[in-house]
């Protein structure tokens, strides 16, 4: 035990952490969130994600053109009580989201934009082409840091949302 307290003082903040989460690991207790690993610090960065992930929540649950995408997590994820985009990646005839919800899923949707013809006017219509899941861990490992604190910020939120219901 002295052997290990001797070699934490002898090394750097960044890698207290990782032996505490070995030792935590060795011990079985697992870290279950992101949390434990980082924490929000209320830097200019944390405050505006926060601010950009509002207006994302926003545009998916009070505008019409969010419809599309509410519509499509109520149907495949009826538990759903609150999302977040993460990214949005704008193509040439189609739209591509990443999105949490819950603070327990990842979703991938694509959504397509095809043009009919109705009485002379020519209007857009949007479909779902694509949608796929994945749990946050899973997606949280792939991350880097800067993407990780945006992630985290997104959590924070959503804890409020979920602790305001």
């Amino acid at each position: 035990m002295k052997g290990v307290h001797s070699i934490s003082n002898s090394v750097s903040a960044g890698n207290r952490l990782w032996l505490a989460k070995n030792k935590a690991l060795s011990r079985g207790n697992h870290f279950q969130t992101l949390r434990e690993y980082m924490r929000l610090k209320g830097t200019l960065t944390e405050d505006s994600y926060r601010a950009e992930l509002r207006r994302t929540h926003e545009y998916i649950f009070h505008s019409d053109q969010g419809k599309i995408l509410l519509q499509a997590l109520i149907n495949t994820f009826q538990e759903m009580k609150t999302a977040y985009i993460l990214y949005w990646t704008p193509d040439q005839g189609a739209d591509f989201y990443t999105l949490i919800i819950n603070s327990q899923q990842i979703v991938f949707i694509e959504i397509e934009e095809e043009c009919t013809k109705r009485k002379l006017l020519t209007t857009p219509e949007k479909r779902v082409v694509s949608l796929r899941s994945c749990s946050v861990n899973d997606y949280k490992k792939e991350l880097s840091k800067t993407n990780r604190i945006k992630l985290e910020v997104a959590l924070d939120l959503i804890h409020k949302d979920m602790k305001d219901e």
